[in-house]
């Protein structure tokens, strides 16, 4: 009896121990798997869009986001290139169909519009935490009403383009006031040369362009304003005087390149590397198309002044999606982007720099002279994404140019007619 007792005692005990076994297996196994589940939960997929990753200028973008991922391997990133041409409309687009990236280039004339739709995330109480506005330029800045939407990226503001050996050749000095700058232009251009003083770039193809790099620059030199307050004001004095000085230069005096209503930003450029004229209006995000001529002594001086030393400051910033579900992980990738050594790489690919920083470096001294110069110098500069669809007031003043220039309207009907249309958009804005 007591050998029968002593065999089951010893069964049950070993049943126990398998019991036991199979839940501490059990165990185990669920700590494994959940473990397993929680670092694939933990990898964050962090998407970036823009217009630039593909670019010269904007190669630098690989590297840093590459390094990024290193130092921080549960962060999977993708660069979503797309088309300059169609960026705004694809933001839209994406935005309506709930596919927002977590980070997005934005150019700045775009801000009011998206500020409007709610596709942007406030930065604000990040930026202060953090004192990041006081580490760029301040006109460069992403500001509304206050409030801090978009960060700088690349670009800058517009100034005079100058061919410098060219200048030198010819003995003079870059031109000080708009008065100098005809007056330059009489004495050297040879329209049977096809050489010129100048180009401008007035295609209906690419009404920004057209804006930031020549009427905008040369409306604020002559002392005027796309708008003031919440008024159309570039059909002003100043406005009717800028543009009928841009249509004489071509039509008139014969110093501008000819077919001014047919070219765009790049076809400018392009013939400025032709050596077929002398000097160009263009802003800062024209020097990286220069660094593929080596051979040219391409300088940039300072804006013309007339009443004014104007310009226009154009930035692609960077904007974190308000839809984004990895907003803190974003925002640290951004200001993984902002740090010093990250920035100089984008100063290399050939970018204005966009921290004084940066900026008063010896090299981007004289490199950047004329954009810094008139930065600085500047008292009436437009600040792109201040006003409201700025891009269909682009397209209403190109328009009235070409009405101009084919002498189907005067400058000033041109103009009182363009800013009636462009009132109606902001009345609407504004009732909003």
């Amino acid at each position: 009896m007591l050998m029968l007792l002593n065999h089951l005692k010893e069964e049950k005990m070993k049943k126990k121990s398998v019991v036991v076994c199979i839940v501490l297996f059990s165990c185990i196994a669920g700590v494994l798997f959940a473990g397993g589940a929680r670092e694939e939960e933990e990898t964050v997929n962090l998407r970036l869009w823009g217009w630039t990753f593909n670019r010269s200028d904007g190669a630098s973008i690989h590297p840093i986001t590459e390094a990024y991922m290193e130092e921080n391997p549960h962060v999977k990133i993708e660069l979503m290139e797309t088309n300059w041409n169609e960026a705004y409309n694809e933001i839209i687009l994406m935005s309506q169909s709930g596919n927002m990236p977590d980070l997005f280039l934005v150019n700045r004339n775009w801000l009011q519009d998206f500020i409007q739709m709610g596709v942007l995330e406030d930065l604000t109480d990040r930026v202060e935490a953090m004192g990041m506005n006081d580490r760029f330029y301040e006109p460069l800045l992403g500001e509304h009403e206050g409030r801090t939407w978009i960060l700088p990226y690349m670009g800058g503001n517009s100034s005079l383009v100058i061919n410098r050996g060219l200048f030198e050749e010819l003995g003079l000095e870059p031109p000080r006031t708009m008065d100098e700058f005809v007056q330059i232009g009489k004495e050297i251009s040879d329209p049977g040369r096809n050489f010129f003083a100048t180009a401008f770039c007035m295609s209906e193809a690419n009404v920004t362009g057209a804006n930031v790099c020549n009427f905008g620059p040369i409306l604020y030199s002559f002392g005027g304003r796309y708008v003031d307050g919440q008024r159309a004001a570039f059909n002003s004095p100043e406005g009717i005087k800028a543009m009928q000085w841009m249509i004489d230069l071509e039509k008139e005096h014969e110093i501008a390149t000819p077919g001014s209503i047919t070219i765009d930003a790049v076809r400018m450029r392009e013939i400025m590397a032709a050596e077929n004229v002398l000097m160009t209006f263009d802003g800062a995000w024209g020097t990286p198309f220069y660094a593929n001529y080596p051979e040219l002594e391409i300088d940039y001086a300072l804006m013309p002044e007339d009443e004014s030393i104007g310009t226009v400051i154009n930035i692609a910033c960077w904007g974190l999606s308000e839809s984004s579900e990895n907003k803190e992980e974003a925002w640290d990738l951004l200001q993984y982007i902002y740090e010093e050594e990250n920035l100089k790489l984008l100063n290399a690919d050939g970018n204005m720099p966009i921290t004084p920083s940066i900026g008063e470096l010896p090299e981007n001294q004289e490199r950047y002279a004329g954009f810094l110069e008139t930065l600085a110098a500047s008292d009436n500069f437009f600040r792109t994404g201040s006003v409201p669809n700025e891009s269909e007031l682009y397209r209403l003043i190109v328009r009235a140019y070409h009405e101009a220039m084919l002498d189907r309207k005067t400058v000033e009907d041109a103009l009182n007619d363009a800013a009636d249309s462009y009132q109606q958009i902001l009345d609407r804005f504004y009732a909003q």
